[in-house]
């Protein structure tokens, strides 16, 4: 990877090992921890990655060399019956190799955490039309629209809520999500403690809420997947929590032709925002700004008919910023708990942490 400022890096070193017909046929049926259950399932994962990075392009170490070694465990379970269904998930990444210039922080490790633990109601045929409706309370992850807004992952450590959501999936394929959620902030939050790898428990936030409405209308246009939103983040000092108090109105659409062998596709997705910020995150500081801001997505692509299906893209992205620092307005907008480069990137968080 070449990182645009100044200086290379290199991610991930992957092995994998292949088995063939042979060794398979001499133990046909796999070893398992537990017996297949309809009624519970329990997952595991592991995530070793090893960073090097050469010409460091931050200021304090710049044109040095640096390493990381990351290691991440996950455990996912779930219970599940006709109409209630429990998830938890556990997380513990854990570095190694880092040293005084190294610059880990809460999102590149965090020692053993309760990532997600919920409740989910499912009433079918709720409403007229067989519409199905799940009520999901507890801490949990999301994933919305192009990931770009509310992502699950913006490093590799996962982001997590803790609130209650509220799903309808109407039988004519229309989906529609409302939430109220505290985000969950990471501990430690200290580069010792870091280094060190110590247990601390992450904790919602007192000083923030996060809420919004969601809908998928796959019929709204013909052949074309429509999605509209509004969310709301409102964020003030509470105790130890110190913010740039903000209190952020953001509303879009997205409308997108799904990729297919032999045919153009494409995407294009508007958010604006609307609502005040504050200049700075001291505590003393009360100057507050209109905030005006505007994100455009477009993209085009073309998918070939071929062995190998290759596919080519065209993407385009413009996020607006600060026109002048003494107009009273805040003009840079906000991407809120969304995954950077999130179209360059897969649901496996491959991310150069060292890079970031």
């Amino acid at each position: 990877m070449i990182d645009a400022r100044k200086g290379a890096g290199f991610s991930a070193l992957g092995i994998c090992l292949v088995l063939g017909n042979s060794v398979q046929a001499q133990n046909a049926t796999p070893y398992r921890l537990l017996e297949p259950s309809e009624s519970f399932e329990l997952k595991f994962s592991l995530l070793n990655r090893v960073d090097l990075l050469d010409g460091q392009f931050r200021k304090a170490n710049n044109g040095s060399s640096d390493q990381l070694f990351t290691s991440r465990f996950l455990a996912d379970g779930e219970y599940r019956n006709e109409s209630l269904q429990l998830n938890f998930e556990i997380a513990d990444t854990r570095q190694a190799l880092a040293d005084d210039g190294t610059p880990v922080n809460s999102r590149t490790s965090g020692a053993l955490d309760l990532q997600q633990l919920y409740m989910t109601w499912r009433w079918d045929d709720a409403f007229a039309g067989s519409d199905d409706l799940q009520v999901r309370v507890g801490r949990q992850t999301v994933n919305l629209e192009a990931r770009r807004l509310v992502a699950r992952s913006i490093s590799i450590e996962p982001h997590s809520f803790t609130g209650v959501a509220f799903d309808l999936d109407r039988a004519n394929g229309d989906q529609f999500k409302a939430f109220y959620y505290a985000p969950v902030l990471r501990f430690p939050n200290n580069r010792a403690d870091i280094i060190d790898n110590k247990i601390e428990w992450n904790e919602e936030s007192k000083g923030a809420r996060f809420s919004g409405l969601f809908a998928t209308l796959p019929n709204l246009l013909p052949s074309l997947r429509s999605e509209l939103y509004v969310f709301h983040l409102k964020e003030q000092d509470d105790g130890a929590e110190q913010y740039a108090d903000l209190d952020l109105t953001t509303f879009g659409a997205r409308i997108q032709k799904p990729a297919a062998t032999g045919q153009l596709d494409f995407e294009v997705q508007t958010a604006w925002q609307l609502g005040e910020s504050r200049v700075s995150s001291n505590p003393i500081d009360n100057r507050d700004l209109d905030h005006r801001a505007a994100f455009y997505h477009l993209d085009i692509g073309y998918t070939f008919n071929t062995v190998l299906r290759p596919r080519v893209q065209l993407l385009y992205d413009y996020a607006s910023g600060d026109d002048s620092p003494a107009d009273n307005e805040n003009n840079r907008f906000d991407s809120l708990f969304g995954a950077r480069r999130a179209d360059f990137w897969s649901n496996l968080d491959l991310r150069t942490n060292l890079a970031n």
